[in-house]
C-alpha cells in the first residue's frame, strides 16, 4: 500500500490530495474502488510495473462513476533511465464536455512520508498515509509550510504521527478504524497454525522431493491455552477463532469486550497470560506504556516453548530479548507480521542487498521464525473497506461534517502496563513387527508400549522398510505385524507374512485402503486399526492448508528471507462469511466444521450419514452437487472406497464455482489428478492444499532430493505456486503418535488376552 497520500477535498481551486507509498499494482485498484468526491487528490507514494496501468485504471473508475476524478500523478516504472526521476504527471481519464475541473486531480508520489518527500505534497491541501509513513514533528511541519490542513490515515494504527504537533498545527487527523478485522485475526491464526504444522518447510521439502516428516511434528492446538493480549475487535475475533479450534482462551485488556466474553474469553491478570499460556498472541496498539510489552522479563515468566504472534505492532516486542528467547528455546516459535524499525524494509524489494539491521537478520537464520511483509490487512475486502472510508472521511471533512473517526490525542492514552516392549500378568507372549518406522514412531511406541506394559515381555521388532511382498520376509517369526498408511499388505505380502507365522495385522491408523482384506480374512488373519488418534490433528492440518494458502504465508516466507517485502501477488480474501464444503461429515470432518464456523464461515455438508455433533455446529447438509456449486472452500475428510474414488473429477469442477479452493487431507485417491491439473491451469481452481496424492507410496516419507519424480502430474503440481503438497503430515502432531501408540498397544492386549477386538475391521 501507499506510504503517505495528500488530500484536500474542498471547492476551493487549492483543493488537492496527495498520497504517499502506493507501491503496488493493486494500488491502482485500489484507487479505482474510490468514490472520489468533487476535489483533487494526490497519493504517494505509488509504483507500478507502467504507467498505462494507472492510467487505464483510474479511466475505468473516471468513465463507470460520477466522480469527478481528473489526473493523476504516478511513478514510472523503476527502470535505469526513470531511477532517482522525479514522479512523472500523467493526465488520466477525460471528463465529459462540460464537467472539466482543472483544480481537482489525484496525486500518487512513490516515497515513503518524511521531512525531506513532504515536500512533494505542496499545494495539496490533505495528505493521506500509510502505516510506515513517518510523520514526525519536522515532516508534519513541512507539510503544514506547504498548505496540508488535514491528515488522513488508510490504517487503524496511528503511532505513526505525532499527535499532539498535529494538534499545535491544527491538522485533524482522521483514521480508518476498522476496515477488516477478519483479515488480522485470521492472518494471525495463519501464522499459529503455519509455524504449528510447519507448513512454510513442508512447502520447500516437498519440492525438493524431500517428503520425510522428521523435524515436522507439531502439536493439536486443540485444549491448549490460547492468551490474547488486547481485546479489542481483532483480538475478540482471534479468540473467536481460536475457540473454534477447541482452545481454553485467556484475555487482557484493560476494559472487557463483551464480544470477547460471548465467545468464552477467561480474563486474566498479564502475568497469568504469561504462566499459563501455550500461544500467546498480541492485538494492542502501540502505545509509549505498550512498548515492549514482550521484553526479558516477561518472557522468563512463560511457559517453556511458547509460541509468539504479533500482527499488531513491531513496538510491542523488544527484539532483541525475542532472540534471546528463541536462542534459549524458550520460545519455540514465532510469527511476526510486524517488526519494530520495519519502515526501512517491509513493501519494498531488497533482494540481493544486505540487511543492515543485524537483529532481522538474525531472526531469519531461526527455521521457526515467520516473517510476513505486514500483509495482515492484506485481503480484498480489507481493501475496499480501506478506500471506501477513506473517502467517507474525505467527504466529511470537506463538507465540514462531524470526523466520527478523527483520532483525539487526549483520549489516546492507555492504562495497558507494560506486557509483560512387557506385559506383566500377559498369558502369552508374541513377537510383533513394525514396519514403515521412523526414529519419531520408534521413540513413541518405546516409550507408550512400556508404561502400557507391553514391553518388556513382548518383542517389537522395529524395521525401516515399507511393507510389501519382498520386505515381508522381514518379518518371519512375528504372530502380529503393525503397518501404516503407505506399507503394501496385497495379497502376495499377505501370503508371504502368513506363511512366515504372521496371524495378525495391526494398523497405525484409521484407514485401510492398503490392505486385502478378503485375503486376510480367508487367512484368518484379524485387521485391527486405529479408528481416531487425533481428529483435531488432521483437521486443524486441513485448516492450516486452507490458511496459507489464502494468506500465502508459504510465498511470504520465501520472499522476506530474499528481503523482498513487497505485497504483490500476495493478496487474500476474508474467510469470514464464505462458504465452506465440507465432504465427509465423521469426527475429522465435523472437527473441521467447528473450526470453519469459528471464522464466521457458512458451512455445507455432504455424507451419507447425518451426524449430530455436525448439526450441533450449524452445518446445512446439502446434496454433493450442491457442495460443487456453493463453496467457495471445499474440503474432503471422506475414506477411500470404489464408490469416492475421483470424487473430485473434470464433471464435478466443472460444476465448482470460478476460484475455488480444493483441500485434501484424507485419501489421495478422492481426486482425479489429471483433472485437478487442468482445472488448475484453467483458473476454475484457484488453490490447492494436498496432503495427499494417489500414488503417493512411491514418494511419501522418504527423501528423494536430487532425483527425477517419474510421475509427471505430482512433478506438474510442484510448478503451480498455489498448490501446497505436504508429504501425509495431517496426522503428525506429539498428541496423535502417543493416541496412535496407546491404542495399538490396547489392541495388542486385547488380542493377546484373547477379548473382544473392538477395533477389528469388518
Amino acid at each position: 500500500m501507499a506510504a503517505f497520500m495528500a488530500a484536500s477535498i474542498s471547492v476551493r481551486p487549492t483543493t488537492v490530495a496527495a498520497a504517499m507509498q502506493l507501491q503496488e499494482p493493486y494500488n491502482y485498484t485500489f484507487a479505482a474502488r474510490l468514490p472520489v468526491p468533487s476535489a483533487t487528490t494526490a497519493w504517494m507514494p505509488f509504483v507500478s510495473r507502467n504507467a498505462a496501468s494507472c492510467r487505464d485504471v483510474v479511466k475505468q473508475r473516471a468513465t463507470s462513476s460520477n466522480s469527478k476524478l481528473r489526473s493523476q500523478t504516478c511513478a514510472a516504472p523503476a527502470s535505469p533511465r526513470n531511477r532517482g526521476k522525479s514522479p512523472i504527471r500523467a493526465a488520466v481519464g477525460k471528463p465529459s464536455r462540460g464537467r472539466r475541473d482543472p483544480h481537482r486531480e489525484l496525486k500518487f508520489f512513490t516515497p515513503r512520508l518524511d521531512a525531506t518527500s513532504a515536500k512533494l505534497a505542496e499545494g495539496c491541501e490533505g495528505v493521506c498515509i500509510f502505516v510506515n509513513d513517518v510523520a514526525d514533528e519536522a515532516a508534519l511541519r513541512v507539510l503544514a509550510a506547504g498548505g496540508t490542513k488535514v491528515m488522513f490515515l488508510r490504517c487503524a494504527g496511528f503511532d505513526m504521527i505525532d499527535l499532539k504537533v498535529a494538534k499545535e498545527l491544527g491538522m485533524p487527523v482522521i483514521r480508518v478504524p476498522a476496515y477488516s478485522p477478519y483479515a488480522v485475526a485470521e492472518h494471525a491464526a495463519t501464522l499459529m497454525m503455519t509455524l504449528n504444522r510447519k507448513i512454510h518447510r513442508s512447502y520447500n521439502r516437498t519440492r525438493e522431493q524431500n517428503f520425510r516428516l522428521a523435524g515436522l511434528l507439531g502439536f493439536d492446538v486443540h485444549g491448549k491455552t490460547i492468551g490474547v493480549v488486547g481485546t479489542g475487535k481483532i483480538g475478540a475475533l482471534f479468540a473467536r477463532i481460536a475457540a473454534g479450534f477447541g482452545c481454553k482462551v485467556l484475555g487482557y485488556d484493560v476494559v472487557q469486550n463483551p464480544e470477547a466474553l460471548s465467545y468464552g474469553v477467561e480474563y486474566v491478570s498479564q502475568d497469568e497470560i504469561w504462566a499459563r499460556s501455550d500461544i500467546i498472541s498480541l492485538h494492542c496498539p502501540l502505545f509509549p506504556s505498550t512498548k515492549h510489552t514482550i521484553n526479558a522479563e516477561s518472557i522468563s515468566k512463560m511457559k517453556q516453548g511458547v509460541m509468539l504472534i504479533n500482527t499488531s505492532r513491531g513496538g510491542l516486542i523488544d527484539t532483541k530479548a525475542l532472540v534471546d528467547g528463541l536462542k534459549s528455546g524458550k520460545i519455540s516459535a514465532v510469527g511476526l507480521d510486524v517488526f519494530e524499525g520495519e519502515g526501512e524494509y517491509f513493501y519494498s524489494d531488497r533482494s540481493g542487498a544486505i540487511i543492515a539491521d543485524e537483529t532481522l537478520a538474525r531472526l531469519f537464520t531461526f527455521p521457526n521464525v515467520i516473517i510476513t511483509g505486514h500483509q495482515a490487512f492484506f485481503t480484498k475486502e480489507a481493501l475496499d473497506n480501506i478506500g471506501h472510508t477513506t473517502m467517507t472521511n474525505i467527504k466529511a471533512y470537506v463538507a465540514k461534517e462531524e470526523l466520527v473517526n478523527e483520532v483525539n490525542p487526549e483520549n489516546q492514552t492507555s492504562n495497558y502496563s507494560n506486557y509483560t516392549t512387557n506385559m506383566a500378568g500377559a498369558q502369552n507372549s508374541i513377537k510383533i513387527a513394525f514396519f514403515s518406522t521412523h526414529s519419531y514412531d520408534i521413540e513413541s511406541m518405546e516409550r507408550i508400549a512400556k508404561e502400557d506394559g507391553v514391553t518388556p515381555k513382548h518383542q517389537i521388532e522395529f524395521f525401516t522398510p515399507r511393507l510389501d511382498a519382498n520386505s515381508a520376509k522381514l518379518a518371519e517369526g512375528c504372530e502380529g505385524v503393525c503397518i501404516f498408511v503407505n506399507d503394501v499388505a496385497d495379497e502376495a505380502a499377505l501370503r508371504v507374512l502368513h506363511a512366515g507365522g504372521s496371524r495378525v495385522i495391526f494398523l497405525r491408523c484409521a484407514g485401510f485402503d492398503m490392505i486385502d482384506l478378503k485375503v486376510a480374512k480367508e487367512l484368518g488373519m484379524p485387521v485391527v486399526r486405529v479408528p481416531a488418534y487425533s481428529p483435531n490433528a488432521v483437521a486443524e492440518h486441513a485448516a492450516s492448508l486452507m490458511m496459507a494458502l489464502n494468506r500465502k504465508i508459504h510465498r511470504s516466507y520465501n520472499r522476506t528471507r530474499e528481503q523482498n517485502f513487497r505485497l504483490a501477488g500476495l493478496l487474500g480474501f476474508d474467510i469470514y462469511s464464505k462458504t465452506i464444503g465440507v465432504v465427509g461429515t465423521g469426527k475429522i470432518g465435523a472437527v473441521f466444521a467447528r473450526i470453519a464456523m469459528g471464522f464466521g464461515a457458512k458451512v455445507l455438508a455432504y455424507d451419507v450419514v447425518q451426524n449430530p455433533e455436525a448439526l450441533s455446529y450449524g452445518v446445512e447438509y446439502v446434496s454433493l452437487d450442491e457442495i460443487w456449486a456453493r463453496s467457495d472452500i471445499i474440503s474432503l475428510h471422506v475414506p477411500l472406497f470404489p464408490s469416492t474414488k475421483h470424487v473430485i473429477n473434470a464433471e464435478s469442477i466443472a460444476k465448482m464455482k470460478q476460484g475455488v479452493m480444493l483441500i485434501n487431507t484424507s485419501r489421495g485417491g478422492l481426486i482425479d489428478t489429471k483433472a485437478l491439473v487442468e482445472g488448475i491451469e484453467a483458473e476454475k481452481i484457484g488453490s490447492a492444499g494436498l496432503d495427499v496424492f494417489e500414488g503417493e507410496k512411491d514418494y511419501f516419507y522418504s527423501d528423494h532430493s536430487g532425483t527425477i519424480i517419474a510421475d509427471d502430474v505430482l512433478a506438474r503440481l510442484f510448478t503451480f505456486p498455489n498448490v501446497i503438497i505436504t508429504g501425509h503430515q495431517a496426522f503428525f502432531t506429539k498428541e496423535a503418535l502417543d493416541n496412535i501408540a496407546h491404542t495399538t498397544m490396547t489392541n495388542i492386549k486385547a488380542y493377546v488376552g484373547k477379548e473382544t477386538l473392538v477395533n477389528e475391521v469388518k
